[in-house]
């Protein structure tokens, strides 16, 4: 590429590659940073040559087109040169040259005649008498033409090859003309003259604009080029990340110039950029609602918080906090209410922490906090015993008074991980045990902890797939009348049936429950049971089809929507559909409750109350809600007959509110006899049959 500046100064470094695409600031060939080509520079490929050189092409042009102005102008003036010459010439030569015309003086005729042949450009002289006779004359042998000569003397001086002057009488200048002297010209001698000139002063030309070129590329590259580059290498200098810390500084002797007008306005580029850049980066690390750290800050703040305690030997205490029962406060008052809550909640954290210590919100109503310098887990409990007490304070709102308490998990440095994401983790999982634990408490984390979250959410992806997958299967546990022993109805009860096993729903409905995929694994067992049920009917057989409707399903608005959906494409009559709902849950709201029991009655499916008597046994709700039967619980039915008084108190409850009573989990003789006196409508259990697929259903107890 040619030879670089000497001036150690002026040549550009690596540096200068990190203004180019693909090269990062600093980096060498090797550095890993580097995805583009580098960026070679040269003398001959910098902007003082290529502008040199533009400016010496420019000037030899304009200074070819004066030059070929200033030899027509020297052509113009040689011509009108030569005339003069000859005019002087002949002044001098015609008063002899006339003498000797008239005396026929043939010597003075040919001295005259060699006078003149003196000048290199007379190449004839003639003295002619009046009858044109020749007195005396010499002739030379003319210059050769050649290439530029030959074109350039006809073109000049073609009309001057032959020169006459008259001749007359002497001492008479107005006497009787007596003959003519004749000069021969050689206009090829005159042009190559001529050519001469011009060269000379083309040459001279040429050279002072070469000069001029030169001159110009030392005052760019001094001037311009070396600016540049020191603006090149302050820009490949900036840091993207802080940008202002390598703010551009003027050039010296450019600050009002335009060099000085790119450095201000890319050092006003750079400030907003930071500005963007400080914006942007408190928007991704800072939690809007509270102005609290976020996860992606906490992180960062933990991992250079442990290196530090790893140093100085002491623990980190990281501490997982979720508000227990917020989204009550959010039900109840609003989200606006709720939002101020959650802001109250991150200044009581600031308040109680410690200096050094840090909190942040996680998302919704979870924070977290790291507590630096703990030499003993017992400070942290003592810490986390602060916490709780200092969220369990009223929150006063608007003339709201608003109680919470908080679930605290916590995990400590190094024993229970040595980096940020398995503390944070750890402490997750330990907050999750004291949630379920009732909340308003603390736990330590331990290893079974997270042995029991991976299974946990191990078994939540499977539960995920079962249903993607349609793994479920319904069996049907038959419904007897007491008496007669005859079927009067089915129980619908879900099996997740594996590639290699049965499971049962004690296995995986609690999980469901929390993790609210019981909703659309409970449309399908409706959905399935429903068609069952139609497909016995169509067969001749109306079997009533009971269905268990979880806690969680009975909050969801849809659920009256997706019976009616149900009965409606199966085209099941509604009396053969009941809806079997757990005391407890129906008592979690009695007035949701109460309505949406209502809407299912309105649409003439049953609706039973399932393990009744474990839950409040309220002789109100009774009253209040529309069910039509009430299952005794088996837990009750296990104690006949040797303790039948809780059994009696709810069959003479259902008989006096006109309810049908279903005894479940019978698997005795006894029992089945003495529910049987008592005037249990129905009964269910081992000793008739167990749950089974619907072929047996039907081969049992729909055959014949």
């Amino acid at each position: 590429m040619g030879g670089a500046p000497t001036d150690g100064a002026d040549t550009p470094d690596d540096s200068l590659a990190g203004v180019f695409p693909g090269r990062a600031p600093g980096g060498g060939d090797d550095d890993p940073r580097v995805t583009g080509s580098r960026f070679h520079w040269s003398f001959w490929s910098s902007l003082s040559f290529k502008e040199g050189v533009r400016g010496a092409l420019a000037a030899l042009l304009i200074g070819f087109a004066f030059s070929a102005v200033e030899i027509g102008w020297a052509a113009s003036r040689e011509r009108e040169k030569v005339l003069t010459i000859i005019d002087d010439i002949a002044a001098q030569v015609e008063g002899s040259a006339a003498i000797a015309a008239w005396n026929l003086d043939a010597q003075l005729a040919n001295q005259v005649i060699m006078d003149n042949l003196k000048l290199h450009a007379v190449s004839g002289v003639e003295i002619l008498l009046k009858d044109n006779e020749r007195l005396a004359g010499v002739r030379r042998k003319p210059a050769q033409d050649g290439w530029l000569t030959g074109p350039l003397s006809r073109l000049v001086f073609g009309d001057l090859s032959t020169i006459r002057r008259p001749l007359r009488q002497p001492n008479s200048p107005n006497g009787e003309v007596i003959g003519e002297l004749r000069l021969d010209l050689d206009p090829v001698v005159l042009a190559r003259d001529l050519l001469i000139l011009a060269g000379t002063g083309l040459v001279s030309g040429v050279l002072r604009n070469l000069l001029l070129g030169l001159a110009l590329v030392a005052v760019l590259h001094r001037y311009v080029t070396r600016p540049l580059f020191s603006l090149g290498r302050s820009i490949s200098r900036i840091n993207p990340d802080r940008p202002m810390e390598t703010a551009l500084p003027l050039p010296s002797g450019h600050e009002r110039d335009e060099l000085g007008y790119i450095a201000a306005r890319t050092n006003e580029l750079l400030a907003r950029l930071a500005a963007s850049q400080e914006a942007q980066r408190r928007m991704a690390t800072r939690d809007l609602l509270t102005g609290l750290p976020n996860r992606v800050l906490l992180t960062e703040e933990l991992g250079r918080s442990l290196p530090k305690a790893e140093r100085a030997g002491y623990h980190v205490a990281v501490f997982h906090l979720d508000l227990d029962r917020f989204k009550t406060v959010n039900e109840s008052y609003g989200l606006d209410v709720g939002d101020r809550v959650l802001r109250e909640v991150g200044a009581r954290l600031t308040s109680v922490l410690r200096a050094g210590d840090s909190v942040a919100r996680l998302g919704a109503d979870e924070f977290a906090v790291v507590a630096e310098d703990i030499a003993q887990p017992e400070m942290a409990a003592r810490l986390a015993e602060r916490i709780l007490d200092t969220l369990a304070a009223p929150y006063a709102i608007d003339g709201h008074s608003v109680a919470l308490t908080a679930s605290v998990g916590m995990a400590l440095f190094p024993g229970d991980g040595r980096d940020p994401e398995p503390l944070l983790r750890g402490a997750d999982v330990a907050m999750c045990t004291a949630k379920a634990a009732g909340g308003g408490r603390y736990r330590f984390f331990a290893r079974e902890m997270m042995d029991r979250a991976v299974a946990r959410l191990h078994n939540e992806t499977a539960l995920r797939r079962a249903i993607e997958e349609n793994q479920f299967v319904l069996y049907y546990q038959p419904k007897l009348e007491t008496l007669t022993r005859k079927l009067s109805g089915v129980e619908a009860l879900l099996r997740w049936q594996k590639p290699d096993r049965l499971v049962m729903p004690g296995d995986f409905i609690p999980l469901a429950e929390e993790t609210g995929l019981i909703v659309p694994i409970g449309a399908w067992v409706l959905r399935t049971a429903c068609e069952q049920a139609a497909r016995w009917l169509a067969a001749g057989h109306a079997v009533p089809v009971s269905v268990n409707v979880s806690a969680r399903q009975l909050q969801e608005a849809g659920l009256v929507d997706l019976v009616a959906d149900c009965l409606a494409k199966s085209y099941l009559p509604p009396e053969l559909l009941n809806i079997e709902i757990t005391e407890t849950s129906m008592m979690r709201d009695l007035d949701h409750s109460e309505a949406l029991l209502a809407r299912l009655r309105d649409l003439g499916v049953g609706i039973s109350v399932d393990d009744f008597g474990t839950g409040y046994s309220s002789l109100a709700y009774l009253r209040r809600l529309p069910v039509t039967a009430l299952k005794l619980d088996r837990s009750f039915v296990n104690d006949i007959p040797a303790e039948t008084a809780i059994a009696t108190a709810v069959l003479d409850l259902s008989r006096s509110f006109g309810l049908k009573t279903v005894a479940e989990g019978v698997e005795t003789e006894e029992q089945w006899h003495w529910l049987a006196q008592q005037g249990c409508a129905e009964v269910q259990g081992f000793l008739f049959a167990r749950p089974m697929p619907v072929d047996l259903v039907e081969r049992d107890f729909l055959q014949g």
